[in-house]
């Protein structure tokens, strides 16, 4: 499959590219290095690298669980999106946080597993996920030859309560 694929591509820590100095106490070393190769080889033109792209986004950072498992790839992170990069790093240095070596193609193999589990979804109707300009949505649904649309589910929910920009900064390093 497309995952085991990508996993046997990945060529150890000497895949950290160049990454933003606050993203040092936040990621494991190889863990950075296997979010730097995602980073680089997943494609916008194959279904599956979207797909994989969004399911790194949803376990990059966040709260571990009390009996201390995580599904997310950082340090404990107080909340799912991230405060400022001074934030992030007074809160790791003040609790004296330091990186899990959590293996990312192993995390994201449980978050699609979980996502894609049977009955999951009953009934669910096919669907498709267009990335793009919401402006330009008729050339979008012509190009995909697309007549009519049931359906648009959009994010931020919260416009004008977060600033999404600023509190999705590691996210957006990813992308």
């Amino acid at each position: 499959d497309r995952l085991t694929s990508l996993a046997g591509g990945f060529g150890g820590e000497s895949e950290i590219d160049d990454v933003p100095e606050i993203l040092l106490p936040i990621f494991h070393r190889r863990t950075l290095a296997q979010l730097c190769y995602l980073r680089r080889v997943l494609s916008d033109d194959i279904r599956e690298d979207v797909f994989l792209r969004g399911c790194v986004l949803g376990i990059m950072h966040g709260k571990h669980r009390r009996d201390g498992s995580t599904a997310y790839l950082s340090v404990d992170m107080p909340n799912t999106f991230s405060m400022s990069p001074e934030y992030v790093r007074r809160f790791v240095e003040r609790n004296g946080l330091h990186q899990p070596p959590i293996d990312v193609f192993s995390k994201l193999r449980q978050r699609c597993t979980w996502l894609l589990r049977s009955g999951a979804l009953p009934d669910t109707p096919q669907a498709d996920v267009i990335h793009g300009d919401s402006g330009t949505l008729d050339e979008l649904l012509s190009q995909l030859g697309i007549a009519s649309v049931g359906a648009i589910v959009t994010s931020p929910p919260y416009l004008g309560i977060l600033r999404y920009g600023a509190v999705n900064w590691i996210r957006l390093w990813f992308l």
